[in-house]
This record gives C-alpha cells, structure tokens and sequence, in this order.
C-alpha cells in the first residue's frame, strides 16, 4: 500500500520423479495355472493388496491386485494389475502310433496335454496283459522297449489315470501301434 516492493528467489534441487513400477494393466491365466508378478527390486516397502510385502507376488486367482512401494526419499507410486482367466488348452491327448527308430522323429510315447496334474500313472502292456512301461512321472515317456530289448512292431495297449487340480480322477484306455 505504501509503494514498497519486495522479491525473493527459492532455488528447488534434486527434483525427484516418483518410482516407475511397470506392472501390465492385465493378465489372462489358466485356471490351476499361477503367474508371478513383481516390480523393480530396491525400494525400502512394499505392501501388496494379498498382504505380501517382497517386491513379487505369485497370483492363481481372477481379480484385481495392487502395490504401493516407497522408495528411499519418501517417494511412493502404486500400480495395479487384473487377472482374468482365459480358455486354455485343457484336454489329454494320447497318440494312436509311434515309431521308435532312434531317428528322434516320434521315437517316444506318452500323453501329451497342458497344465499340471494333481495324480499322473500312464501304463502300456502287451497282449498278454503283461506291464511293458510304467510311470507316475509325467515327463517319462516310452520308447518302445522293455528290460532294454526292443519289442516287436504292432498293437500295445494303455490305461491313463490322471487328476488335474480341483477335479475327479479321469481313467483313458486305448491303443497304440508301434511301427518299427
């Protein structure tokens, strides 16, 4: 009111940018499949909407999922995440034929599908009913012989027992021709 004038200078350093957490806006899961998720490691907190507070989750669920980090400076962001369940392959198929020439061209036999089994027995016997091959591993598969001898060409049959999680067991039979 006076005629007076005044100023002063305020110099503002090390602006900070707020933390980039680069989390994808969606994820599209299989269902009884899980998907890890995580942001950059190094910030001093993390609290994650499942109660996690490591810089990674594991989700096997459909939702929502948020984080909150804070840095060292104070400094937080948040990013959320949806997972969202998709059709997936879920079916077994077993093939009708192999050839077991050691030629790696469909030498070896066994069930193919996709996802994890809860229980697995895959058997193949011969025409006297006797085991020829045997497994509860999954990843095992049959090559066409028995002790270390190859067996002859022709029909052998199988019985598959699987569980996939979260369902009944499912018991296949059927053929396979060896073509030698």
């Amino acid at each position: 009111g006076h005629g007076c004038a005044a100023s002063d200078t305020v110099v503002i350093t090390g602006v900070l940018d707020a933390p980039q957490l680069g989390l994808p806006r969606s994820i599209a899961l299989c269902k009884y499949k899980s998907v890890k998720v995580s942001v950059p490691e190094g910030f001093s907190s993390y609290a994650w909407s499942t109660g996690s507070s490591g810089n990674a989750v594991t989700l096997d669920r459909e939702g929502s999922y948020w984080v909150k980090v804070r840095d060292r400076n104070g400094c937080e962001a948040n990013d959320t995440v949806r997972v969202t369940y998709k059709d997936c392959y879920g079916g077994v198929h077993v093939p009708n034929a192999f050839t077991p020439g050691h030629d790696g061209l469909n030498d070896l036999f066994r069930p193919v599908f996709d996802g994890e089994m809860a229980s697995y027995r895959f058997t193949v016997y011969d025409r006297y009913g006797q085991i020829l091959f045997s497994s509860s591993d999954p990843r095992a598969s049959w090559d066409g012989s028995q002790g270390g001898h190859e067996v002859p060409a022709g029909t052998y049959t199988w019985i598959f027992r699987y569980r996939r999680a979260g369902d009944a067991e499912v018991v296949e039979k059927g053929t396979v021709v060896l073509i030698r």
